[in-house]
């Protein structure tokens, strides 16, 4: 049985929300790699990006509205992500065999 912290965490991107407080908030809180796709077809207005994460799931969720502001965030989310690849055994150790 999964425990609450193992479920999807949503976060609303504002419409005026910066880009890089989206981003630095996310990478307080997690290893990023994402991409955006479309949302269920019942509430085609919605995108998500959805993000795989070091801990597990989490998704932000835009509004068409907010889609250019989303996909900005997720242009830095992404080269963050590369960064933190990049410098993962420093940052977690090595993995285990």
């Amino acid at each position: 049985m999964s425990s609450p912290d193992d479920a999807p965490v949503l976060l609303e991107v504002a419409p005026r929300l910066a880009a890089a407080e989206v981003v630095r908030h996310v990478l307080a809180t997690h290893e990023i790699g994402c991409w955006l796709k479309p949302q269920r077809p019942e509430k085609q207005r919605w995108f998500h990006a959805t993000l795989g994460l070091h801990q597990g799931p989490c998704e932000i969720w835009v509004t068409r509205e907010n889609l250019d502001d989303a996909r900005e965030v997720l242009r830095d989310a992404r080269e963050a992500g590369k960064e933190l690849a990049e410098r993962e055994d420093e940052l977690f150790g090595p993995e285990e065999p």
